[in-house]
């Protein structure tokens, strides 16, 4: 299951981080760019719903079921936090 997804993982985790730290560079550029940071934020969440791959530390505390488990989670959670940080922002 890895070995499957672990490129779209890769890049999903580049493309979402690269598009989050978009907001770094608002004050240098001027123009807001909030849509695209949490644009980002929603290509992680997203990604981390889809392969939820955790640490072996996570594997050790709860086990792969529950740890898969508990990925999906916190990509659901990052999912509504990127919701409705786009909602406020419309």
């Amino acid at each position: 299951f890895i070995e499957k997804g672990i490129f779209f993982y890769v890049v999903g985790v580049v493309v979402g981080t690269l598009m989050s730290l978009a907001a770094i560079f608002n004050p240098l550029i001027g123009k807001n760019l909030m849509p695209i940071t949490i644009i980002g934020l929603f290509i992680l969440g997203f990604t981390v719903l889809i392969t939820p791959f955790v640490t072996p530390q996570t594997i050790q505390w709860l086990g792969l079921k529950k740890g898969m488990f508990f990925g999906r989670v916190c990509g659901i959670i990052t999912l509504i936090i990127a919701l409705i940080l786009l909602i406020k922002t419309i």
